[in-house]
């Protein structure tokens, strides 16, 4: 073919396909937007994540998070929620949540188990025995890991204000051995003012709120009381609630309340509470509150890490018996009805939090630590505040998810903890009502032993 009709042939075929090409858009491809929904508001931890998340979408621009916090629900009623919009196509993909509710979630179905990728990641970081923190039921009762990533861990310990202790004249390092010492000790730090008003707490005990969060931390006494809580035997479901160590130990709470009147409902109380220096002893709060504390109160912040106060074990009734505590976890996880497409997303997110140095620095800023080994031998955690923590866990610390149900239970019999703290039952009548209620939904799983 001669050059010039050659060359027409190919001015015709360009022509042609600009004419096709004319009415052609080229989009951009579609963002696929994860929402992510996180139990419970937490003024120190809470911006971080915010910060955690918008590292993420800046990133990863095409697959942005969209993160909102439910401080105002119960464990339980945040589980109705994320169901109940699951089931209705606008649930989240990502949940953030504690332990309780996450066992819920994982065995009604809700949560994706770790894929292998993933869980060689997580191994990767994590420390070693901390993965059983990650692991819980799913609906046919099999256990797997289901957790992602753990933003909150520690034991639930007493905690005291060394300031208040000098004051009172104790060591500054002083532990209780036995309630009889916390007792004493709680009535000589409590400050009145002239007309009688409670002027600063000696000891806080949780007993209004959250009622999930009332039995929480009621558990961890009432265990160093020598309570079983709950356990299977010949195929039933068993607890002892309702036995001399649950009355034992309601009676610490009410003596507390209302024969050394010590604390009283209204007054400021937990964590708050503790970082004003409203309360002098805080019992029941996890190791994770260290940087909290830190980060809140000025007088708790040395240039080396926490001073001004340190975590004791629970005391037991008595000396002599061991002191019991359980240790929890806050963390990310997968909405296993989710999409595939946002599913792959969100487990990136998952190996993302694990291999980016910088997500951890934002955990180091204010001081709360967290089971990765690229984290655990940075300062502040060397200080001895924390490093007294972990010898507590390691030497106290048992998981507090012993029932796929637990969040449930949490709810039901801190309901009647709650009202028996608040005098509208008998303690024995309402513990039989605990127990009555706690069977019956320990009874929804069938229990092998």
């Amino acid at each position: 073919m001669p050059l010039k009709e050659r060359l027409a042939s190919i001015i015709a075929i360009l022509f042609v396909l600009s004419v096709l090409m004319a009415g052609t858009t080229f989009s951009e491809p579609e963002k696929v937007e994860l929402v992510a929904w996180k139990w419970m508001g937490n003024p120190v931890l809470d911006p971080k994540l915010e910060e955690i998340i918008n590292m993420w979408n800046q990133e990863h621009p095409d697959t942005p998070i969209k993160f909102t916090v439910f401080p105002e629900l119960s464990e339980a009623e945040f589980i109705v929620k994320v169901e109940q919009a699951t089931e209705a196509g606008q649930g989240p993909d990502l949940i953030h949540g504690s332990d309780v509710l996450l066992a819920v979630l994982a065995s009604d179905g809700y949560l994706e188990p770790v894929p292998e990728d993933v869980m060689s990641v997580i191994k990767e970081y994590i420390l070693e025995n901390y993965i059983e923190l990650l692991t819980w039921w799913g609906p046919d009762g099999v256990k797997r890991v289901y957790g992602g990533w753990i933003s909150l861990d520690g034991p639930k310990v007493l905690f005291v204000n060394e300031y208040h202790l000098e004051e009172a004249g104790y060591p500054k390092d002083w532990c209780p051995a036995d309630w009889n010492e916390l007792l004493e000790a709680a009535i000589k730090l409590t400050k009145r003012n002239p007309d009688g008003s409670l002027n600063r707490s000696g000891l806080f005990v949780r007993v209004a709120g959250h009622v999930g969060g009332i039995f929480d931390k009621f558990e961890p006494i009432f265990r160093s009381a020598g309570g079983k809580l709950l356990w299977c035997e010949n195929g039933e479901w068993k607890t002892d609630i309702n036995s001399e160590p649950g009355l034992r130990t309601v009676q610490l709470y009410l003596d507390i309340l209302y024969k050394h009147k010590i604390y009283e409902m209204g007054f400021p109380g937990d964590s708050d509470a503790f970082a004003n220096e409203l309360i002098s002893m805080l019992l029941d709060r996890e190791t994770e509150y260290i940087g909290y504390f830190y980060t809140v109160n000025p007088r708790f912040r040395g240039p080396e890490g926490p001073v001004g106060f340190h975590p004791c074990p629970i005391p037991p009734p008595e000396k002599g018996m061991p002191s019991r505590t359980s240790s929890h976890m806050h963390g990310w996880t997968i909405n296993a009805k989710t999409s595939s497409e946002k599913k792959k997303v969100a487990w990136e997110f998952i190996k993302w939090l694990h291999t980016n140095p910088e997500v951890k620095k934002k955990y180091i800023e204010i001081g709360y630590w967290i089971p990765y080994k690229d984290v655990v031998n940075q300062p502040p955690f060397t200080n001895p505040v924390y490093q007294k923590g972990t010898e507590i866990a390691i030497e106290t610390s048992g998981s507090r998810i012993y029932h796929p149900k637990i969040g449930l239970i949490h709810n039901a019999v801190g309901k009647w903890l709650h009202l028996i703290f608040t005098k509208q039952i008998d303690p024995k009548e309402g513990l039989d009502n605990a127990a009555r209620d706690l069977l019956e939904i320990a009874s929804e799983i069938p229990c092998k032993g």
